[in-house]
């Protein structure tokens, strides 16, 4: 069965458009190894209003989870490009969040060996 994802929408800041809604449904929860939902964009004509379906799935890693993440329905290559490079970005600020995070810890795990 499938649910809405947000209570509210969700808003990207694009490049171009500035900021546009999403919307989207749950596909597939298969916890600890999948979830696949649908991406729509909403009000703005500069995107297509269907829906193309994200998938992620996590696999064990040696250093942690290695995430695989697969876009399917996207209508062109222009489209695609403009995806690529917004997940991009996203995957890079989620790398500093977690960077920071794991030099934080080890800080603050270092600091209580100390006392």
């Amino acid at each position: 069965r499938s649910q809405s994802w947000w209570s509210l929408p969700l808003r990207v800041l694009t490049e171009g458009c500035g900021e546009v809604e999403v919307t989207g449904e749950y596909q597939t929860i298969d916890h600890p190894n999948r979830i696949a939902f649908t991406w729509r964009w909403q009000g703005n004509p500069e995107f297509s209003p269907s829906d193309s379906v994200v998938q992620i799935d996590f696999h064990t890693h040696a250093k942690g989870t290695l995430l695989q993440l697969r876009q399917i329905g996207i209508e062109n290559d222009e489209s695609r490009a403009n995806h690529g490079h917004g997940r991009n970005g996203a995957f890079d600020k989620l790398e500093r969040i977690f960077s920071e995070h794991h030099n934080l810890n080890t800080l603050r795990h270092h600091e209580r060996r100390l006392q």
